[in-house]
């Protein structure tokens, strides 16, 4: 890996991809393997997005797993909060458009085309995703705000 200011990167294509994948995390040892996994089964071509995860000051075994995407943002001494580490990952993005995926969600293997493809429609400029109807968060109340999530939106 090679050192770069505020960041470590790995080796990615030369090409701009079509889009940037920022994952904020705070603590999230237990969630952001899961999220990175299910990142990496998308089924748009992995030349044609990357992976920018933010470290927000974890304490715990976040920064070794973050250290498995295309980029990697350590954000020093305290916790800013997911917008400013949102901010950061869009800063050091090199793509067009920028997908936003909290460290504790899994996306589903054709989210990234998807999510592409309805920003292809003519004057539509974002797109929000929500949970679907079937979460695998086993605790209740994880069940619940899924549900809950899915619902509203």
């Amino acid at each position: 890996m090679h050192r770069f200011t505020g960041f470590w990167a790995r080796a990615v294509a030369d090409e701009t991809p079509l889009i940037s994948v920022v994952v904020p995390a705070h603590d999230a040892g237990k969630t952001l393997d899961f999220c990175i996994d299910s990142l990496m089964a998308s089924d748009l071509p992995r030349d044609q997005w990357e992976l920018i995860v933010v470290d927000d000051a974890s304490a715990d075994e976040t920064t070794d797993i973050a250290r498995r995407a295309d980029r990697f943002i350590r954000i020093p001494d305290f916790a800013h909060g997911p917008a400013y580490a949102r901010n950061r990952g869009a800063e050091a993005a090199r793509a067009p458009i920028i997908a936003f995926i909290d460290s504790d969600v899994r996306v589903h293997p054709d989210t990234l085309r998807r999510l592409l493809y309805h920003l292809a429609e003519p004057g539509l400029s974002a797109v929000f995703g929500s949970y679907d109807e079937n979460p695998t968060a086993p605790a209740a109340h994880s069940q619940y705000r899924n549900m809950l999530h899915h619902y509203v939106h």
